[in-house]
């Protein structure tokens, strides 16, 4: 998540510009863990919300839009790192041992395909 943030400062995205040194373990740890149980955007930017508040972000707006961003980027750093390592080595390993694959989140329609591929 810092490296997009960077990234995005150096864009002049002004949510990455005002979270650029509040990104930590703490900020996003909670997203990350609910979001193999299916946590939606509402509830991952009420969650970043209530860290930066606990930080003593006061201005409501701020923290609405920077929880927003947050949450975007957040998912995007989840989505990537489990569709492109972690779910397709453990949908890759449960059809070698014939057991089922059953995913519960939006990058489904990519697993089945990794699973599909590894019957071929």
């Amino acid at each position: 998540m810092q490296q997009r943030v960077d990234k995005d400062q150096g864009l002049g995205v002004p949510e990455a510009m005002v979270l650029r040194d509040n990104v930590d373990r703490k900020l996003v740890k909670q997203t990350v863990m609910t979001s193999v149980y299916g946590v939606t955007f509402v509830g991952a930017r009420q969650q970043i919300g209530n860290r930066l508040k606990e930080r003593g972000w006061d201005d409501e707006r701020l923290v609405y839009k920077t929880s927003c961003y947050g949450a975007r980027v957040s998912f995007l750093a989840a989505h990537l790192v489990f569709q492109c390592n972690f779910m397709p080595v453990c949908s890759s390993v449960c059809v070698s041992v014939h057991l089922p694959v059953c995913v519960k989140s939006q990058t489904a329609a990519s697993l089945t395909a990794v699973a599909y591929e590894c019957l071929l």
